[in-house]
């Protein structure tokens, strides 16, 4: 299902964004503030419709799995990317739910 500001389930769906974000840090040794992303700011850049950032509404985003995609590919590195999918055989991004 195409990604939409209306979801239903749309914080949860962003939240496990953030988790994303968080884990993509971690994997390329980024500094994550001791009180966290920030998370407003984050919302502001990916899913605000003002943003040019914004991932909501692109043709290529056909479900929630491709924004993670989109962000965590952002974030990390295809060296980073190819050792996490080999330490754990498959992408973090990728999820059955959606």
């Amino acid at each position: 299902m195409m990604p939409t500001h209306e979801d239903e389930c749309f914080e949860d769906h962003w939240w496990k964004c953030i988790e994303i974000i968080e884990s993509a840090h971690e994997h390329m040794k980024l500094p994550i503030p001791k009180e966290g992303l920030d998370e407003p700011e984050l919302r502001k850049k990916w899913v605000d419709k003002e943003s040019e950032s914004c991932l909501i509404g692109k043709e290529d985003i056909k479900s929630w799995q491709d924004v993670r995609k989109k962000l965590w590919d952002h974030y990390v590195s295809d060296d980073v990317d190819k050792k996490v999918l080999e330490e754990y055989g498959y992408h973090a991004w990728e999820s059955d739910e959606d």
